[in-house]
């Protein structure tokens, strides 16, 4: 039943996704298809096992992170067994510009707080303040999703922050096998 609801989700986002007009993000320049990008997100943010994404409907509009940064990029080189010599060129180039994603525009049926705002509320006390205008439940983030040559293995960073020292998030590998995304490695992981 569980395999159901999944391949239901990502035939609704695919559909979707496919009817949203291609759009271009100044400094951002995707090297796949806006489909599959909107397609992946939206399995993440949708999958009920994720304990990040379990009752959060807020999202960051833009994350601002690159999705590796030089400790990551360095581990995934030593991981052969996973990815080719062709892979990494792909996904380094993809991780290039990873920081000037807006995922927002992809997600479909969150509310999003824009960046700015998020920043704005860092110079107060955050959480009062973001629970005034937002209420309890804190916000979500997800990266631009970085996939091996083939498509068949992505990397990206997710965090869910819903209060002091109530976060938790990090950057994995994952395999689709039989129309699912499965962790295969964790590159960080990290808690508060």
């Amino acid at each position: 039943m569980k395999r159901h609801y999944y391949i239901i989700i990502i035939l609704l986002t695919a559909i979707s996704c496919n009817n949203r007009p291609n759009t271009t993000i100044a400094g951002y320049k995707p090297m796949v298809s806006d489909s599959l990008i909107c397609a992946t997100l939206n399995y993440f943010v949708n999958d009920t096992s994720l304990s990040e994404f379990k009752k959060c409907n807020r999202f960051a509009a833009k994350d601002g992170r690159k999705v590796l940064y030089s400790e990551d990029s360095i581990a995934i080189t030593r991981l052969d067994s996973i990815f080719t010599k062709e892979d990494l060129d792909f996904i380094f180039r993809q991780n290039l510009n990873s920081n000037n994603f807006k995922q927002g525009q992809y997600l479909k049926g969150k509310d999003l707080i824009s960046g700015d705002t998020l920043l704005k509320l860092y110079h107060l006390e955050f959480w009062d303040e973001f629970n005034k205008r937002y209420g309890k439940g804190g916000f979500c983030s997800i990266s631009l999703p970085i996939f091996s040559k083939n498509k068949d293995i992505v990397i990206i960073k997710y965090s869910s922050s819903r209060g002091r020292l109530n976060a938790s998030g990090g950057t994995f590998i994952y395999k689709k096998a039989g129309g699912i995304w499965v962790k295969l490695y964790c590159l960080d992981y990290w808690i508060s």
